[in-house]
């Protein structure tokens, strides 16, 4: 914040309000921008949830106001990147059985996607699996090859801590090949896919697979595999404690979850 204060030319206490305290433009300005460096795709309704989470009495109108002199409005989204998905193989597949589900608990329906990055100035894959109900990312990996030790370190990630009702992917071959599948079988999970060419039908994970572009690989350039890993891993425990959603009444993921814990019998 010290760094923003100066660029800005305002002092850092100026920045720095007690709680229901109207905030003027200047200081809102740099709380603002504080904020946006740790979620850079805010929006008015997400950052005028998180100033209110801090305790700045801000009104929407003066975030508009803010976002307007800043520029922050009606910025496209960066291009998405081509497809990870080869549908082409002989494994099993399964029909979608989470079309019209809304999941009541966690752990009832993880979602499983791969993008791509570069890392070392080479190709790179990433697989994420999600838990649907609380948003919460259980799984993840990455790897120089698109293939099924990739989305099986993701998924093993995932099952050593929790195993869901369904699995959820798309048809790609490293999520249908025999050595996945077993696994989430071997474990009495439900396989459920989405149609070949209905991205849609996964699209929770790939809006999953769209922040973590966004907000995390776009800015970032690695030099290695190893330094990819290590700053994607710190950017999905951010998304877990930090993140809020409006779907999720602004809350976090980790929220949610502590508070499904809580309202369960004996804390179970």
């Amino acid at each position: 914040m010290r760094l923003v204060c100066r660029l800005l030319g305002v002092s850092r206490s100026s920045a720095l309000y007690r709680a229901k305290e109207e905030p003027d433009l200047e200081s809102l300005t740099v709380t603002i921008l504080h904020l946006r460096a740790s979620f850079p795709t805010a929006g008015l309704r997400l950052m005028h949830a998180y100033l209110a989470r801090l305790r700045v009495a801000a009104t929407r109108s003066q975030v508009r106001t803010v976002y307007v002199r800043l520029g922050l409005l009606g910025k496209r989204a960066p291009p998405r990147s081509k497809g990870t998905t080869d549908s082409r193989h002989e494994h099993p597949r399964y029909p979608n059985l989470i079309r019209d589900l809304v999941p009541s608990y966690p752990n009832q329906v993880w979602v499983a996607d791969t993008t791509e990055l570069v890392a070392g100035g080479r190709r790179t894959f990433l697989a994420l699996v999600e838990d649907l109900f609380t948003r919460r990312v259980v799984g993840v990996s990455l790897s120089f090859a698109n293939d099924s030790w990739l989305t099986l370190s993701a998924l093993d990630m995932a099952l050593s801590r929790e195993t869901p009702a369904i699995h959820h992917s798309d048809q790609g071959k490293p999520y249908a090949s025999g050595v996945y599948t077993r696994r989430l079988l071997a474990q009495g999970v439900t396989l459920s896919m989405a149609r070949v060419g209905c991205a849609w039908e996964n699209g929770h994970a790939e809006r999953l697979n769209r922040t973590f572009k966004e907000e995390e690989i776009l800015r970032s350039e690695y030099e290695s595999l190893n330094e990819a890993k290590e700053s994607i891993a710190a950017y999905a425990k951010h998304y877990n404690e930090k993140r809020i959603h409006m779907s999720l009444g602004y809350r976090t993921p980790n929220e949610v979850l502590q508070s499904h814990r809580q309202d369960q019998p004996d804390g179970e």
